[in-house]
């Protein structure tokens, strides 16, 4: 019975060393692989790193690697010569929106103030090149109201604030806030008896957003009289014959006209009513027989 529990035992031990063994040789083959693995990656960082300290030193400044032809710049780091170089070079390859974030740079680095008005007027026209009409008009008239005694850039600003504004109008059957604060800059403009230069473009411009509120309220007036709006329509009537006359006088011809086109020939006022004298329509052809 001894000798039988001897074998057993044997056994037990031969294949638990045969299985240990075994489950060693593979864990000291994967670490064998890693450590293969990981030189290879070593060597292969070493040797690009080897390649581009190489490269580095052979590429010749003022080239490629010149800091002004560079086309990714850092342009806190730039220097205002640097930028106001790299400005025209901007502008002639088309990209204008480049173009005012270096200007802006260049603004904040002069202690020139006529320099620093050259460039603040600069943005505002690229950015009235760009479409951007709404932005172009608040420099514009920021730049006015803060240098109304520069008289290089003053009535200039004045005049493209006007201008830039005219280019955010709205259609007649819209809202005309933006028309109003359109006329408020020409008025702005007109008021200042040495800015001559612009003085017939901007009463243009002004002419045009009275046309624009008269055809407004005007459309408003038609459309009370349609739906039997006494009072509505009294009330705008009076607003262009009176308010927008005072202040643009062919404003009353202006409703008068608009009255012709539309059919409104003639309004008889009564106690409690407005009755249209509209012009007489043909009869249709079916009618006739």
């Amino acid at each position: 019975m001894n000798t039988r529990h001897s074998v057993v035992l044997f056994l037990f031990v031969i294949q638990y060393t045969h299985i240990y063994t075994k489950e060693q040789a593979q864990a000291v083959s994967d670490i064998a692989c890693d450590q293969a693995i990981q030189n290879n990656t070593q060597a292969k960082k070493k040797s690009k790193r080897k390649l581009n300290k190489k490269y580095r030193r052979s590429r010749k400044p003022g080239k490629v690697s010149s800091f002004i032809t560079t086309p990714n710049l850092n342009i806190k780091s730039m220097s205002y010569e640097q930028l106001s170089q790299r400005v025209p070079e901007l502008i002639k390859e088309g990209n204008v929106r480049a173009a005012g974030k270096y200007l802006k740079r260049m603004a904040t680095l002069s202690t020139d103030p006529d320099l620093i008005a050259d460039h603040e007027i600069q943005i505002a026209d690229l950015l009235f090149q760009r479409g951007k009409y709404q932005k172009a008009t608040i420099r514009y008239n920021k730049f006015a109201q803060l240098n109304s005694g520069n008289k290089k850039h003053a009535e200039y600003a004045s005049y493209r604030a006007c201008e830039s504004s005219s280019k955010c109008l709205y259609s007649f059957d819209r809202c005309q806030e933006q028309t109003h604060s359109t006329i408020k800059l020409c008025d702005n403009y007109l008021t200042r008896p040495l800015f001559t230069t612009y003085r017939e473009k901007v009463q243009a411009i002004r002419a045009e957003c009275y046309t624009l509120l008269v055809q407004s309220e005007m459309g408003i007036w038609s459309e009370c009289i349609n739906n039997n709006n006494t009072k509505g329509a009294e009330i705008h009537l009076a607003y262009v014959e009176k308010d927008l006359a005072c202040a643009y006088p062919p404003a009353t011809l202006l409703a008068q006209s608009y009255k012709k086109a539309h059919g409104f020939d003639d309004i008889i006022e009564k106690p409690d009513t407005l009755v249209i004298a509209q012009q007489t329509k043909k009869p249709h052809m079916a009618d006739r027989f």
